[in-house]
């Protein structure tokens, strides 16, 4: 077992590992009557030794505006067509929309990327919320982007290892990687079930504690008279601590799958008379009792199912 919990905490590890966490590169939240919006950009990045993220023509960053206002407004989120955000080239957009007890919370994600070197304006967003005859307006202004060239080895700066996402494992890789990690747990599973013993039916399980009588004579025959009750009562549902002597005796008599049940009646009776009026047995007559229950035990059929059980002793 404890290899596949290697296996499986390996590839966890080795999962998170290959996700880069973003680097924020800006970060601005206004609120203006009713409305609080956020914005942040953020992206994979160099970073130079005074820890100032540096954009490079290579990064892809991800533009994230998150607008909240009373479920009671409509909002009106700033909407972009067609290739370009500001001056950087649209890649792909995203929204969610979420319930926030009394507010609605709205986030919109832009992928976005820079061309070549220089400075880039990022577009003004204008955000409405109205209710009633109240409308609220916010517009955020961002800062310009100044994307450089990554510095050169003999750069001033020293620079860390570059922070970029590297491609995603496959998922079909995943897939079977996972279900050959769930056979091999199911497999290991059935394995050790069936190491386990099987547990002994009622008739092995009477005999088996025959064998380990001991103690004085009167202990002897109390045990084997508990010995023959639990028998009765696993191998022929007989539930002889809920009957009288007369009603399961009666029961044992016509049950059509009991074997001599006479004589194991009288084995009882005998046990007891041993057990509540202190009348010694010698050992010459315990051992043909045991003997005989033995024998009684042995020839008894194993147990039925509830559609074998064509007994006429019917409910007590």
């Amino acid at each position: 077992m404890r290899p596949i919990i290697a296996i499986i905490i390996v590839l966890f590890v080795s999962t998170h590992a290959m996700a880069v966490e973003p680097v924020q590169i800006l970060s601005i939240k206004e609120q203006q009557g009713a409305i609080t919006a956020h914005f942040s950009l953020t992206g994979t990045t160099i970073t130079a030794a005074t820890g100032t993220p540096k954009v490079s023509p290579e990064d892809r960053l991800k533009a994230t505006l998150t607008v909240k206002a009373p479920e009671t407004y409509t909002v009106t989120l700033p909407i972009f067509s067609g290739e370009t955000f500001g001056d950087f080239t649209l890649l792909a957009k995203d929204k969610i929309k979420r319930k926030r007890i009394n507010d609605i919370e709205t986030s919109t994600s832009w992928l976005i990327e820079p061309y070549n070197e220089g400075v880039y304006n990022l577009p003004p967003l204008t955000i409405s919320a109205e209710a009633d005859k109240t409308t609220d307006t916010l517009t955020l202004q961002l800062p310009t982007i100044t994307v450089t060239s990554l510095p050169e080895e003999d750069s001033p700066f020293t620079i860390l290892p570059t922070r970029q996402l590297p491609p995603p494992l496959p998922w079909r890789l995943i897939t079977v990687v996972s279900a050959g990690i769930a056979l091999i747990v199911g497999l290991l599973f059935v394995l050790k079930i069936k190491k386990r013993p099987l547990p002994l039916s009622p008739k092995r399980q009477a005999l088996k504690k025959l064998t380990l009588l001991a103690g004085p004579n009167r202990e002897k025959m109390a045990a084997l008279s508990t010995i023959i009750r639990q028998f009765l009562d696993q191998n022929f549902s007989l539930r002889t601590s809920e009957k009288t002597y007369n009603e399961y005796a009666q029961f044992i008599k016509k049950h059509p799958h009991i074997l001599k049940g006479d004589k194991i009646l009288k084995i009882l009776q005998t046990c007891d008379q041993g057990n509540y009026s202190g009348k010694e047995v010698s050992s010459e007559e315990l051992t043909s009792l045991i003997q005989a229950t033995h024998n009684f035990i042995d020839h008894s059929p194993e147990p039925l199912r509830p559609e074998e059980d064509t007994g006429t002793c019917g409910r007590w």
